[in-house]
């Protein structure tokens, strides 16, 4: 089963208030309808599963398309769609706001209790 780690923003996650994700992979990952394993940082760094995900829309878009709404989809932690590009480009040197990220939404199917 496929995963994707979100180190940053787990809690905004397991709240329900994170339902978009956008990665920067080379190729398309993951498809609509795939279950996919949430974990609240990569495996290999003792990463534990908090949750299963099925992915409801995947698509590409320029990194600076992101309006206010799409910023609280990925958790409103930021505050506005500035600041979250900023951060987004600040994790990726190099990387340029018009360049091309992958959009993921999805929804929560479980929720893994690791206690």
């Amino acid at each position: 089963m496929k995963i994707i780690s979100f180190a940053w923003t787990t809690e905004a996650l397991l709240s329900g208030n994170k339902t978009v994700t956008r990665r920067t992979w080379k190729k398309q990952l993951v498809n609509v309808g795939d279950i996919v394993q949430a974990y609240d940082r990569s495996p290999r760094f003792k990463g534990k599963k908090v949750a299963l995900i099925e992915i409801t829309s995947v698509s590409r878009e320029p990194l600076n398309m992101i309006t206010y709404i799409e910023e609280q989809k990925e958790g409103g932690l930021w505050g506005s769609s500035r600041s979250f590009v900023d951060s987004f480009l600040s994790a990726y040197k190099g990387m340029k706001e018009t360049d091309l990220v992958w959009r993921i939404e999805f929804r929560i199917k479980e929720v893994i209790n690791n206690k």
